[in-house]
C-alpha cells in the first residue's frame, strides 16, 4: 500500500484532489494541514517543527497556498527522508526556485494539475511534434465569475504586483505583472484576447524545452473583464505607501466574490498553445468543462504515472513524467466518458 499525504486536503481544490487520488489502486490517502480533520495530520508549511508528521509517507502532494506558505523547507525535509513530492503550486517564482533544487534525494514533480500541469504538457507536446519552433505562446482561458479557494484568491492578488516571467533568447527574464495583449485562436477562426502574465509554465517550459521565446498569458471570459484586471494591477502599482491597503482590498474582494458568493459556480478551462515557425503557426487546444475537477484528475494522473514508473530522485515537470497522449488516457479514465478529452490542432 502506497501512503500519500495530501497537504491542504480540506481546501477548495485539495479536497477534490484527495478524493481522486483515493481512487487510485493500492493508495492510502492521509489529509494534512493547519486544521486537519479527525484522523488527519497537523502540518504547517511555515512551521518546520510539524514536518515530522510527514514521516512514513511515500509521496506528499502539496495543494496548499504557495504564496503565503512556500513549500521549500518541507521539500528539503522530505528529500532527507526519501519522500517524493508533487507540487500543485501556481506561483511562478516558487516554481522557478523548485526547479533549481540541487542533489534531490527523492523525486520532486513541479507544476501538476491543469495550469500548470496539463497546460505545460500541451505546450511541450506541440513543441516536440513541430519542427523549427521559434516562439511559443501558452494561453489559459477561464471565467473569474466562478468559485475559487482562499489560496487561489491570494494567488490572483499576488499576480497583480509580482513580476511575470518569460523566455527571451533562451533565457528566463522578469517583466511587468500584466504585459502586452495577445490574440490567440481558441477554435478555428475564433480568437480571444489574452493578457501576458506570470504563469509558472514559463519556468517549467524553459526547463523542459529549448524554445528561444516563451510567453504565458491569461484570458478571462467575458473578455471585457480583462480591463478590470489591468485597472487593479495599475492601481496596485500606483498606490505607493497605500499598496498594503490596495492589496487587502483586492484580496477581500476576491474572497467575497469567488470564495463565498460564487463558491459553487464552476468554470470551464481552455488551454491553448501556439508555436511560430519559419513557415507559419500551429495551434493546439485542450478544453475541460469544469476546472476544479480537471485540476484534481490532472494531479491524480501524474501521481499514478509516478507510482507506475517508480521515478528516480530528480526534478521533474509533468511532461518529464509522461508524454501528453498517455497522460490524457489516464485523465480520461478518471473523468469517465461523460467528458471526452482530445487535443484539437489547427
Amino acid at each position: 500500500m502506497t501512503r500519500v499525504i495530501v497537504i491542504g486536503g480540506t481546501g477548495f481544490y485539495g479536497s477534490v484532489v484527495a478524493e481522486h487520488i483515493a481512487r487510485l489502486p493500492a493508495v492510502e490517502v492521509v489529509i494534512a494541514g493547519r486544521r486537519p480533520p479527525a484522523g488527519g495530520l497537523a502540518v504547517d508549511l511555515t512551521k518546520p517543527s510539524t514536518f515530522a508528521q510527514l514521516k512514513g509517507a511515500h509521496w506528499v502532494v502539496n495543494c496548499s497556498d504557495s504564496v503565503l506558505a512556500p513549500p521549500d523547507q518541507a521539500i528539503a525535509f522530505c528529500q532527507s527522508a526519501g519522500i517524493g513530492w508533487l507540487d500543485m503550486g501556481a506561483e511562478a517564482h516558487a516554481a522557478r526556485r523548485l526547479l533549481g533544487l540541487e542533489a534531490p534525494g527523492a523525486p520532486v514533480v513541479v507544476g501538476v494539475g491543469v495550469f500548470p500541469g496539463l497546460s505545460t504538457s500541451l505546450a511541450h507536446h506541440l513543441v516536440s511534434t513541430t519542427e523549427g519552433v521559434e516562439a511559443l505562446t501558452l494561453g489559459v482561458r477561464i471565467s473569474p465569475l466562478s468559485g475559487a479557494g482562499m489560496a487561489n484568491c491570494e494567488l490572483m492578488t499576488h499576480m497583480f504586483e509580482a513580476p511575470s516571467l518569460h523566455v527571451h533568447n533562451g533565457q528566463l527574464h522578469e517583466g511587468p505583472p500584466l504585459g502586452e495583449t495577445h490574440r490567440l485562436s481558441v477554435k478555428q477562426d475564433v480568437y480571444a484576447y489574452y493578457l501576458g502574465c506570470g504563469l509558472p509554465d514559463a519556468a517549467l517550459l524553459a526547463h523542459a524545452t529549448v524554445v528561444p521565446s516563451i510567453t504565458t498569458a491569461l484570458a478571462v471570459n467575458p473578455g471585457f473583464l480583462r480591463f478590470n484586471f489591468r485597472l487593479l494591477a495599475a492601481l496596485t502599482r500606483w498606490a505607493g505607501p497605500l499598496r498594503p491597503v490596495m492589496r487587502w482590498m483586492s484580496r477581500w474582494l476576491l474572497r467575497l466574490s469567488r470564495g463565498m458568493l460564487l463558491k459553487n459556480v464552476g468554470s470551464p478551462v481552455q488551454l491553448t498553445a501556439q508555436v511560430k515557425t519559419g513557415v507559419g503557426t500551429k495551434t493546439a487546444t485542450l478544453e475541460f468543462h469544469e476546472g476544479r475537477q480537471a485540476t484534481a484528475v490532472g494531479v491524480a494522473s501524474v501521481l499514478a504515472a509516478c507510482l507506475e514508473k517508480n521515478l528516480a530522485p530528480g526534478i521533474y515537470t509533468a511532461p518529464d513524467v509522461e508524454p501528453l497522449p498517455q497522460l490524457l488516457t489516464r485523465v480520461q479514465n478518471l473523468l469517465g466518458e461523460h467528458e471526452p478529452v482530445a487535443i484539437q490542432r489547427f
